[in-house]
C-alpha cells in the first residue's frame, strides 16, 4: 500500500510539473505576443529609403610638384607633396595658368609655416587643404578652386 501511495504521489509530482511548465511556456508566449502587438509595431518600421546623389566632379588642374621645408626648429624637416586642384568650370584652368607664380609662391609659404606634426594626422591635412583653397580662392576673380587633392604626399 506504501508502494502504491508513493508511486501516486510521483504521478501527481509528475502532473503537477508538466501543469507548471504548460502554464510557464503559455504565460511567456502571452507576454511576448502582447509585447509584439503593443510595443513590437511601433518599433519595428521599414527604414527610410535614403538616396544620395554623388556631386559631380569638375574639372582639375594639376598645380604640380611641391618640396619645401617644415617650420620644425630642432631637426630639419621637409614635405614633398603634389597637388591637384579641382575647380567650378573649365574657364578657371586658364586664371590659374596666370597666376601660376602667384599661387605656387603661396602654397610655398603655406607649406613651409606647417610643422612636422601638423600635418601627420588626416585633420592636419584638412587644415592644410582648406588653407591652400582659401588662399588660391583669394587670388582668383571668376573661378575658383572646390577641392584641393594631394596625389603625393611624404614627410621626413
Amino acid at each position: 500500500m506504501a508502494d502504491e501511495n508513493s508511486n501516486n504521489n510521483n504521478i501527481l509530482n509528475t502532473k503537477v510539473i508538466i501543469f507548471a511548465v504548460g502554464l510557464l511556456v503559455l504565460a511567456a508566449l502571452g507576454s511576448s505576443l502582447t509585447t509584439y502587438f503593443f510595443f513590437g509595431r511601433a518599433l519595428v518600421q521599414p527604414a527610410p529609403k535614403v538616396v544620395v546623389v554623388a556631386e559631380k566632379f569638375g574639372p582639375t588642374y594639376p598645380i604640380g610638384e611641391f618640396t619645401a621645408n617644415l617650420a620644425d626648429k630642432d631637426v630639419r624637416r621637409y614635405v614633398q607633396t603634389t597637388i591637384v586642384f579641382e575647380l567650378n568650370e573649365e574657364k578657371t584652368t586658364e586664371e590659374i595658368s596666370q597666376r601660376n607664380p602667384q599661387i605656387r609662391d603661396a602654397i610655398y609659404s603655406i607649406l613651409s609655416s606647417y610643422r612636422r606634426d601638423d600635418i601627420l594626422d588626416e585633420q592636419g591635412k584638412i587644415r592644410l587643404r582648406e588653407e591652400i583653397m582659401n588662399k588660391v580662392n583669394g587670388f582668383l576673380v571668376k573661378g575658383r578652386v572646390k577641392n584641393v587633392y594631394f596625389t603625393q604626399f611624404v614627410v621626413q
